[in-house]
């Protein structure tokens, strides 16, 4: 019975909807109502069939709570807003084939110009991007220059890119953002458009309002795209993030990067060294860029989309060698173990420690920041894939990613928890503790290493009609399986390596006064990550010979830019001072594991020489290169004489000998003593106390000699043993013949 009064409820709401003659309070009622008591399968049948009149009915009320705000801001005028503005969501989700054919483009323009509106309040403004995100999204490519402007200066302070179209901006002004014709010829000009809901008193305003309506198109872009009901979803979708997004780079990234470098390319690295910057000072701390805090927070959005970890699974170590105090005893090392200590040797100051605390080291899953949900559970997970999916879709997209951390690499440290999520990026991928490697970094096939896609491919992959079809230079089954194994995207690990290896030495070449010590620690910390990371890969990743070259190559760059000739005479003022002592180990290990590996050519080692000879003043230098021998001459002595320097034949003989005698002389004692007790004399005593003392001295004299040359083997012995008996049979010889 429930269930057929609903229905009738429906059927007669739905009858005073269309009823022209009912006043548009009493249709939107209905309306209301109607919305309340039907699923989205059926909302959407319903719009599709009624739109006409819903968007009446909305517009009506809209412009009716517009005025009652207007003449006194009162809580059921709030109400009466919020309530027509959800039928505005409704209409935007439910109705995108008409949206996308301009259906209503005028009106809409201007009812969410108003919303946008810099003297509304901020909420509603935020409110007011969302509405406009799902319009934009289904106009796509068919939307006017006007509406591009609108989204060009979403964030107040960026600028809109069409001269006759000043988007946002213009609301100053007699506005004619929203106006798509001439209204200078004749009578008739749109009225100024004016805000909705001003703020009301103790309104709290954001403390970066560009910082903050960025997040909110950033997240927006994102949350809203899913929420369109497409006929055709998956296609449609994510057609409009690929759409919102481009036009987001287009508009938005100029300004955020002002150096964003389109030479950056994942296929084709470009492996320029860096080179040292400018020192930075309290004047460039007073100087304010104007775009670094959303530069800041599109490296974050752009992290939070390519960063996730392995939930269930601890996190995967350094190792050993990435620990700067060895942990195992001399016992435990296998014999390849010396050179992997060479590269993780006690430091000889508490300042070279690379031991770091990492707090970006758990993956940042988007919206649900610092939650224990897995990623399977976030509500958003079809937006997270869709984003994931555009991101990886492209080689044009995959440079961006890489660029943008370039980017976040080359930020003054004041901003370093940027810096350090970007190195963290980097680092779960090279260690691969994430539960599936970006596409990128699978390996490419042949076919596909050297050259990107034919635009024929490409075309097909993006256009499937029929024109498209004709053009194809493979056929369907390839060309999907293409696009499904993302072999148009795949780099290898090799690149990755490599442009991560260029890239992040940025961090070590920017100079800072010595008037900002906090910044400074915030930089050692920083090239302490990049440091652990660069061991990570020379201890435990494979690399290729342009890989290894490259590593070499950037590690003398450093160490010969930011060590002087000379050392400071407070090296702690210093980054060279501070990092000297794991630079060095870093530059020698990396130079062995190089060589164990591959040829290194003659001009490195030329380089090499030549940037260590002119740092002998360094005494971190002087005590690795001496731990360096000192760990290869061990290493060499047990690989061809299976020695242990630790543990010498002849050692063990001399400890045995001083055993024998320790247990002699214990023994006399003992005597002594019983003799001592049976006489019970005290001079007898006295007298055998003096007797044991004798063979102690002897013995600490012996002690005290020098021991036996330490380069003397086992068959060196053997063959002085069997010399000993000829040598006394000749000198016996000798005395019987005198």
């Amino acid at each position: 019975m429930f269930s057929k009064k609903l229905h009738a409820d429906v059927k007669k709401s739905t009858q005073k909807i269309q009823d022209v003659k009912k006043e548009s309070p009493t249709r939107f009622k209905h309306l209301r109502i109607i919305l309340e008591n039907v699923d989205l399968e059926e909302a959407k049948v319903f719009f599709d069939t009624n739109f006409s009149h819903i968007y009446y009915i909305f517009y009506d009320n809209f412009i009716i709570a517009e005025t009652n705000l207007r003449q006194k801001v009162h809580k059921a005028h709030r109400e009466e807003l919020e309530a027509v503005l959800l039928t505005l969501d409704k209409i935007l989700t439910l109705c995108p084939e008409l949206l996308s054919r301009r259906w209503q483009v005028h009106s809409l323009s201007r009812i969410i110009t108003k919303l946008l509106h810099p003297g509304n309040s901020w909420k509603l403004r935020r409110e007011a991007i969302r509405f406009f995100l799902l319009w934009y999204q289904a106009l796509g490519e068919n939307a006017p220059d006007a509406v591009h402007a609108m989204f060009a200066t979403l964030v107040p302070g960026f600028p809109s890119p069409i001269p006759d179209h000043p988007g946002l901006t213009g609301l100053t002004y007699q506005s004619s953002a929203t106006v798509f014709h001439d209204v200078s010829h004749g009578p008739i000009s749109a009225a100024e458009i004016q805000p909705v809901f001003p703020p009301q008193g103790g309104e709290k305003q954001p403390d970066d309002p560009m910082k903050f309506f960025l997040d909110a198109l950033l997240e927006f872009m994102v949350t809203q795209v899913a929420r369109v009901e497409w006929k055709d979803k998956i296609y449609k979708q994510h057609k409009s993030f690929m759409f919102l997004f481009d036009r987001f780079k287009m508009y938005y990234l100029p300004h955020m990067f002002p150096t964003f470098s389109h030479a950056t390319s994942l296929y084709k690295p470009v492996l320029d060294l860096a080179l040292l910057r400018p020192r930075f000072t309290s004047e460039d701390r007073k100087r304010v860029e104007p775009y670094i805090n959303c530069r800041v927070a599109f490296i974050k959005w752009i992290a939070n989309f390519t960063h996730s970890t392995k939930k269930d699974q601890p996190a995967h170590p350094f190792g050993r060698s990435a620990s700067v105090t060895p942990s195992e005893s001399e016992g435990e090392r296998s014999p390849s173990s010396d050179l992997r200590r060479v590269s993780v040797g006690t430091s000889v100051t508490p300042s070279s420690s690379l031991t770091v605390t990492s707090d970006d080291s758990s993956s940042l899953i988007p919206f649900l920041a610092h939650s224990d949900h897995s990623l399977s559970e976030d509500p958003n997970i079809t937006a997270i894939n869709i984003v994931r999916d555009v991101l990886y879709g492209s080689r044009e997209n995959v440079n961006m990613i890489h660029e943008v951390y370039r980017q976040a690499f080359l930020l003054n440290f004041a901003y370093s928890p940027a810096i350090r999520r970007a190195i963290t990026v980097y680092k779960d991928w090279i260690q691969m503790n994430v539960p599936e490697l970006p596409p990128f970094m699978l390996e490419p096939l042949d076919s596909h290493r050297s050259s990107g896609p034919s635009s024929a491919e490409y075309n097909s992959i993006e256009s499937p009609d029929e024109s498209s079809r004709q053009t194809r230079l493979r056929n369907d089954s390839y060309i999907g399986a293409v696009h499904k194994e993302n072999l148009l995207v795949r780099a290898g690990l090799q690149n990755v390596l490599q442009v991560f290896i260029t890239h992040a030495a940025n961090v070590f070449l920017l100079e800072i006064s010595q008037e900002f010590s906090v910044l400074l620690e915030e930089q050692v910390d920083t090239c302490k990550r990049v440091l652990n990371i660069y061991r990570y890969m020379v201890m435990h990743t494979h690399m290729e010979a342009r890989t290894w070259e490259q590593l070499l190559l950037v590690l003398l760059q450093i160490t010969s830019l930011i060590l002087s000739k000379t050392p400071p005479k407070r090296k702690e003022d210093t980054l060279g001072g501070k990092l000297a002592p794991a630079i060095f180990q870093t530059l020698i290990v990396t130079w062995i594991k190089a060589n164990l590996n591959v040829v290194i050519s003659a001009e490195l080692w030329d380089e090499f020489l030549a940037v260590l000879s002119s740092l002998t003043q360094w005494e971190e230098l002087i005590r690795e290169w001496a731990k360096t021998l000192d760990t290869l001459t061990r290493v060499l002595t047990r690989h061809v004489y299976n020695l242990d320097l630790n543990d010498l034949p002849l050692d063990r003989l001399s400890e045995q000998k001083s055993k024998r005698q320790k247990k002699s002389v214990s023994q006399r004692g003992s005597v002594g003593t019983d003799q001592t007790r049976d006489n019970d004399t005290p001079s007898e005593a006295k007298h055998t106390t003096d007797s044991v003392s004798g063979p102690t001295v002897t013995l600490k004299s012996c002690e005290s000699w020098p021991a036996l040359r330490r380069s003397a083997s086992e068959s060196t012995l053997s063959w002085a043993r069997r010399r000993r008996p000829y040598r006394r049979n000749q000198h016996d010889q000798t005395n019987t013949t005198h």
